[in-house]
């Protein structure tokens, strides 16, 4: 489904699709259209394997706690996850991120990763997650996601901001990129699967 299918839908039915409120995701697109130190590089996604890099980032490494004060956050430095009982706890970007993804929230069952990333270049690797469907929304760029279907490749042109697709569930996808590119995911990284992209 696109965003101009989706946005129409009921509150209740929104956050079925999407894993969250429609006033939490306009707030998050809020936070990440404000502008950010562009000379900052940040690396390609890599969605919850433990042996892959994560994002070089020099933040704190251990997992922020939540008190009853409201603080505030930035999407491209503290990621979310989504836990199935309606908890969210901001996880620190930093060099061991998903390592320490992994120690916290082991197989991440019944959760959800919410990120922000920045591609320069097309995706090395093709991805699919078995536990839901996965929520790409473009910022700003363009790019292409290409999904494995049917034994064929589908291509979706993402190149208005806002534009998003629901990944099926268990569907290998990549990304070739157009222009620099900046992605918004919500991802059920349970049982994430990559392989490598033949060039």
């Amino acid at each position: 489904m696109t965003y101009e299918q989706v946005k129409s839908l009921k509150p209740e039915d929104f956050k079925r699709l999407c894993g969250i409120r429609p006033e939490t995701f306009n707030q998050m697109l809020e936070a990440v259209h404000r502008p950010v130190n562009q000379n900052r590089k940040l690396n390609p996604v890599h969605l919850f394997v433990s042996d892959r890099a994560a994002p070089q980032i020099p933040i704190s490494d251990s997992p922020i706690q939540m008190t009853s004060k409201v603080a505030q956050f930035t999407i491209d430095s503290t990621y979310l996850v989504l836990g199935e009982n309606g908890d969210s706890t901001p996880i620190p970007v930093s060099d061991r991120f998903f390592a320490d993804l992994e120690n916290k929230f082991g197989d991440f069952k019944g959760k959800r990763l919410v990120s922000h990333f920045t591609f320069t270049k097309d995706w090395e690797t093709w991805e699919m997650h078995p536990a839901g469907e996965e929520f790409v929304c473009l910022l700003s760029g363009q790019i292409d996601l290409i999904l494995e279907q049917d034994e064929a490749e589908n291509r979706i042109c993402l190149s208005t901001p806002g534009a998003y697709v629901l990944i099926p569930r268990g569907i290998w996808h990549t990304a070739k990129v157009h222009t620099p590119s900046s992605m918004l995911f919500i991802t059920p990284g349970e049982g994430t699967q990559n392989r490598p992209r033949r060039q």
